[in-house]
């Protein structure tokens, strides 16, 4: 008897380990940091057609996010910060900042969806130009759907907005029906 309520327990424990989502749980949140780490070769690093370079390079990306799933909206926001590293051909280095965002409204017969991201990377102008360029976007999107009693059809409503930062901001918005 004693052995089927260890066993048992041993068991329920194992699930429950298994059954939990990762990260660190604060709140109603959940907080998920990360590191990836990637390598690679590039045959042409300068894009060159008469006289291709290959260079071995690698990339580091810390990452943390913050996640929620409620019953009638979740979030997900999170920042990462990229460096991709040439061995031999510096000039193709690139550092890059990335923050974004999702906001999900949700109800049986109806969603909102809301997502921004915001990008800057310091990278080359070009294979003969030297000097490094800051280039910033913000990318932001709404969404709106609705679906049949069954599920079985949703139609969406939605304007994808492009912020092109530069010296003046200007934004650009297309509206689109998909069914």
């Amino acid at each position: 008897m004693v052995l089927r309520v260890v066993v048992g327990w041993l068991l329920s424990s194992m699930a429950l380990l298994y059954a939990q989502e990762p990260g660190i749980m604060l709140g109603r949140f959940r907080l998920l940091p990360s590191l990836r780490f990637a390598g690679g070769y590039n045959s042409n690093v300068l894009y060159s057609n008469n006289n291709a370079t290959g260079d071995t390079t690698w990339r580091i990306t810390p990452e943390i996010r913050l996640k929620t799933n409620q019953v009638h909206w979740e979030l997900d926001t999170g920042y990462h910060y990229s460096r991709q590293q040439y061995l031999e051909t510096d000039i193709q280095n690139v550092d890059e900042h990335a923050a974004d965002a999702t906001f999900l409204l949700k109800s049986r017969r109806w969603s909102l969806k809301l997502e921004d991201l915001f990008l800057i990377t310091k990278d080359p102008a070009d294979a003969e130009i030297l000097e490094r360029i800051d280039r910033r976007q913000n990318r932001a999107s709404a969404v709106y759907s609705i679906f049949s009693p069954g599920k079985d059809l949703e139609v969406m409503l939605g304007t994808p907005i492009k912020l092109k930062c530069s010296a003046a901001c200007s934004i650009r918005s297309t509206l689109f029906r998909t069914w």
